[in-house]
């Protein structure tokens, strides 16, 4: 299990699109920022109830740096303010991984030496700690795919069950 991980909104709203919010017990502590918890359960959003209702969500409070260190992220890279206050809350808080699918996010998540991942890391990585089987998995994909908002290709779902694939093979041969 992976201690602590903060969270922009996207992966939460997707996973509760899909109804697998459950995934999410592969983190002990999901952080996310006022304003991401605030978007992702706003009402007419998909799956807000849902979300409300996974314990392991800390929603933090940004400090007088975090709010400044926010501005700054929105002006200077044009985040929009989840995305930015996300990203000052995994530096408030000293955690490493960033969750997000948002490709600004990501790249800047990465330049300012986070592990970024999106929603679909996140099921590769429950996948390899055997939270998932390669068959939920591709179902998973499959749904994502035509019963969410995220942005999903064939080809990236291709790739994903080859990954899935190739990390099933090994671990049969070690």
């Amino acid at each position: 299990m992976i201690q602590r991980v903060v969270s922009n909104t996207g992966p939460l709203i997707h996973l509760a699109q899909i109804d697998k919010l459950e995934i999410l017990r592969l983190f002990h502590e999901i952080l996310v920022s006022e304003e991401v918890y605030l978007e992702a359960i706003k009402e007419g959003k998909s799956g807000g109830e849902k979300i409300k209702n996974v314990k392991n969500i800390i929603v933090k409070r940004l400090n007088e740096n975090g709010k400044d260190l926010a501005k700054r992220l929105q002006v200077r890279y044009r985040l929009d303010l989840g995305e930015a206050t996300s990203l000052a809350i995994a530096r408030q808080e000293g955690v490493r991984l960033f969750v997000t699918d948002d490709l600004e996010a990501r790249e800047v998540g990465k330049f300012l030496g986070f592990e970024v991942h999106g929603t679909l890391g996140i099921i590769l990585r429950a996948f390899r700690e055997n939270m998932l089987s390669k068959e939920s998995v591709i179902e998973i994909l499959r749904d994502l795919k035509s019963e969410s908002t995220i942005y999903i290709t064939e080809d990236l779902i291709g790739y994903i069950i080859d990954e899935v694939n190739k990390f099933g093979c090994s671990q049969a041969a070690g």
